[in-house]
């Protein structure tokens, strides 16, 4: 499609091409549905997309349907001119299929992705982000998503790129990040907090929550009992001196842990 604006209902029915099954230039718009439920677009090249954004200010909406490429799902190609408006794609549902091991589904290069629902579970790779903003703060639970930084060598994408929920962000290898650095993928998860708490022989700690991960708020109270003839030493939060009258601390930004020491009277 080149200009002009379009809705395509699927109805059910396979779509097959050999190279871009959908390709979408010159302004156009474009809703993609599937009222009926079954409907495929399907891109069988080991190199072709279901759909090809093609540079120019293209508003694609994808309601429903199955997009499924050799290569990607839907490639979005980077504009020739820096006066070109960027592309806005909108998925609000569907299911989306990358049959390359270390290709996204979905590249995200000098446009607006906003994802509110959708299937992205078959692919290895979700999301690829070159330029551009990636957003799913709606929808319902990005955890699991998988995001790459496909950019040139050295070429770091900052956090802000990628909008998620409150309450989630970006890890590799159980670390949460930022920026994005170049070739690696990312998983969103929600963000937690280790904690810990230990003391020694001579007393008692009871604690409202067990050691493990919590989100960041969450408030521990804890009960200390020396043991007879014993009194509290100290108490240490994360190596700071702690004053027990509070009886309590709040998980805010970081791993917390808690060492509670008796000594004689």
């Amino acid at each position: 499609a080149s200009g002009g604006k379009f809705t395509f209902d699927l109805n059910g029915k396979e779509i097959r091409s050999e190279s871009y099954t959908f390709y979408l230039n010159n302004s156009t718009e474009i809703t993609i549905t599937d009222t009926v439920g079954g409907g495929s677009v399907v891109c069988t090249s080991a190199g072709g997309s279901a759909i090809l954004v093609d540079e120019t200010a293209v508003k694609l909406t994808i309601e429903g349907g199955r997009f499924e490429g050799g290569n990607y799902a839907i490639r979005i190609n980077k504009p020739s001119s820096t006066e070109t408006s960027l592309a806005e794609i909108t998925i609000l549902d569907g299911t989306f299929v990358s049959n390359h091991p270390h290709s996204p589904a979905i590249n995200v290069d000098c446009s607006l992705v906003t994802v509110m629902g959708g299937n992205f579970e078959e692919s290895n790779l979700d999301f690829a982000l070159t330029s551009g903003t990636l957003d799913v703060s709606l929808y319902d639970d990005p955890a699991g998503l998988v995001i790459a930084n496909h950019t040139g060598e050295d070429v770091s994408v900052p956090t802000e790129n990628i909008k998620l929920p409150d309450g989630y962000g970006l890890y590799r290898d159980g670390v949460l990040v930022n920026p994005l650095v170049h070739s690696f993928s990312y998983t969103v998860e929600l963000i937690t907090y280790n904690f810990d708490y230990v003391h020694n022989e001579f007393g008692t700690v009871t604690a409202s929550h067990s050691d493990g991960k919590y989100t960041p708020g969450t408030v521990v109270t804890f009960e200390i009992t020396p043991n007879d003839g014993y009194v509290i030493s100290h108490i240490e939060v994360t190596g700071a001196s702690y004053d027990y009258e509070t009886n309590s601390i709040t998980i805010l930004d970081s791993d917390v842990s808690v060492t509670v020491l008796f000594e004689l009277h």
